[in-house]
């Protein structure tokens, strides 16, 4: 297996899989500071690439219209194995589920993989008013996420 993997793989990896080479982007390379992630990173076949710039638009799409609290390097990691026919390897719930939501294959690392689609209300965080964009149009306060049920 060949995975487009997260951080959390590198970080918290035990040689509990053996990949023969991963795939990942230049910012989760980049957060491999501490000298056990660096020899976790020199123990691996590492390619780091960027992800196709329409998988991307397709991936920040889908990640605006479920309200997803993915970052960047979330959104550019789904979109690389989008791009790459990959499987996504990541314990993060938010990457996952935006993976689900587009169909790539995914699993967990040292947890298990969810099985439902979720999205996400942004809420004001004072008077509970649904909210397009910061700040509430209403009030002026701050935005929260929550759960759609």
């Amino acid at each position: 297996m060949e995975p487009v993997i997260d951080a959390n793989v590198i970080i918290h990896g035990q040689n509990r899989q053996n990949f023969q080479r991963v795939y990942t982007v230049p910012k989760v390379f980049e957060e491999m500071k501490s000298s056990m992630a660096q020899r976790r990173v020199d123990n691996l076949d590492i390619q780091v690439s960027k992800p196709g710039k329409d998988s991307l638009e397709e991936v920040r799409s889908k990640s605006e219209s479920i309200n997803s609290p993915t970052s960047d390097t979330d959104e550019k990691l789904v979109a690389l194995a989008d791009t790459m026919k990959k499987t996504v390897v990541s314990d993060d719930k938010a990457v996952q589920n935006l993976a689900k939501h587009l169909g790539i294959e995914f699993q967990g690392y040292m947890e298990d993989k969810i099985d439902k689609k979720l999205e996400w209300e942004i809420l004001c965080a004072n008077c509970g008013s649904e909210v397009s964009n910061p700040p509430c149009t209403k009030c002026g306060h701050q935005t929260t996420r929550r759960r759609s049920f």
